[in-house]
């Protein structure tokens, strides 16, 4: 199970939104008041969704059902119950150990929101107690927050921002400090050993499908490769095959280091490597990625539409050196603040994203200065939508004005 954020202009929006997108089987954790729009915190379980895409004889892990129904004490005791239950197949000793730590990342990770969301709000709060006695904040500023904007970097940005004439200059404004404030990065390099890493329900396995097509558009499919290793989880070989089917290149599975270090030397020739990991990897296997070699890149995937507690818990405990991180879902409809600032504490740079639901076209590259530019064109997006909306408002109250007048 992971956590995702969705924020609409109000309640109903919110719900049909996580509808959607996640289906039926959600909890909602919680919901609160940001700026004039809303926000949902709910909790997907991911296995669920993954399986639900691969055929039915991969479907082999039985599905957490009526999670809506279910209090959130009852939901852990149904995924904790669900390590010990009977498996389809032969359980092992790996399988009860993976879902063993997914049921501890999750209970941590859950905590460790609603502690970043209470010290968000005690943050606002005071912010708002200080702000009282100065002049009112821009109409960008309001409209910043209302969309999402973590309060600590807002307050930061606040009096740069403050001093632009228009909303133009004040957007120009904001793409330049946020672009300065991230550190510096170049478009992902094709050539070479790439390592795609992250946490489920990141979009991993899909960031690497998109990488080897775009990596056989500039090398031919000879030339390229598709690794899984040590990928634990049920039907990841599977979706591996498919998406190496997809590009027209070869698929590999690698289950220990010294057999991807055999595939490795087989595979000396290939232009491009790229390596979709599993999520649990032992000393052994992490060691074999910090190495490294002169041409491998480490690259992290995240979601746009990650919490800012959960992009920082994931970059913190990554145990090797992250070279580039790979924002996945920019067309979620959930601007990426939240995972700007977890980037500008980090200093990790960005090296390209994704967005569509084409796997063929939807890997683009990209420096910091591109990302920001694109992250602020979809809120430019958004306020024009808004004005649009606000006008087409006046216009008909106008004209009902007029009509009754007349009438």
């Amino acid at each position: 199970m992971q956590l995702e954020r969705v924020v609409a202009k109000d309640i109903r929006s919110a719900f049909d939104e996580v509808k959607e997108r996640f289906g039926e089987d959600v909890l909602v954790v919680s919901n609160q008041k940001v700026g004039r729009s809303v926000e949902l915190i709910v909790a997907v379980d991911i296995t669920n969704s993954d399986a639900a895409n691969e055929p039915a004889a991969t479907q082999s892990v039985a599905a957490v059902s009526d999670m809506t129904q279910v209090a959130f004490e009852d939901a852990l005791k149904h995924v904790a119950a669900r390590v010990s239950a009977p498996y389809s197949r032969q359980p092992s000793d790996s399988d009860d150990a993976y879902d063993a730590q997914r049921l501890r990342e999750l209970t941590a990770l859950i905590k460790g929101e609603f502690a970043a969301l209470r010290q968000e709000f005690h943050l606002a709060q005071r912010l708002a107690q200080v702000q009282g006695t100065e002049p009112q904040s821009s109409m960008l500023m309001d409209e910043l927050y209302a969309s999402g904007f973590p309060v600590a970097l807002g307050h930061l940005l606040n009096n740069e921002l403050d001093d632009s004439t228009d909303l133009a200059a004040g957007l120009g404004q904001l793409q330049m400090l946020l672009t300065q404030s991230l550190a510096s990065s170049q478009p992902i390099e094709l050539a070479g050993m790439h390592w795609i890493m992250g946490s489920a329900g990141a979009g991993k396995s899909t960031m690497a499908a998109r990488l080897v097509h775009s990596a056989v558009n500039k090398f031919g499919e000879d030339a390229v490769a598709l690794i899984s290793f040590c990928d634990r989880k049920g039907g990841s070989w599977s979706q591996t095959q498919l998406n190496a089917a997809g590009a027209g290149v070869a698929a590999y599975r690698a289950q220990t280091p010294e057999s991807l270090k055999a595939l490795l030397d087989e595979l000396a020739g290939v232009r491009c490597v790229v390596l979709d990991t599993g999520t649990q990897l032992s000393a052994d296997e992490l060691a074999l990625i910090g190495a490294g070699t002169l041409e491998q890149q480490v690259h992290w995937v995240l979601a746009a539409d990650v919490s800012e507690y959960a992009a920082r818990h994931q970059i913190a405990r990554s145990e090797i050196a992250i070279d580039s991180v790979c924002v996945s879902r920019m067309d979620s409809g959930v601007l990426a603040w939240p995972l700007i600032a977890a980037l500008i504490d980090s200093q990790l740079p960005v090296c390209a994203y994704s967005e569509g639901s084409q796997v063929r076209s939807g890997l683009v590259s990209c420096t910091a200065e591109e990302w920001v530019t694109k992250l602020v064109g979809q809120f430019a997006q958004v306020l024009e939508d808004k004005l649009v909306q606000v006008n087409a408002m006046q216009q008909a109250k106008k004209g009902f004005s007029v009509d009754t007048l007349q009438g």
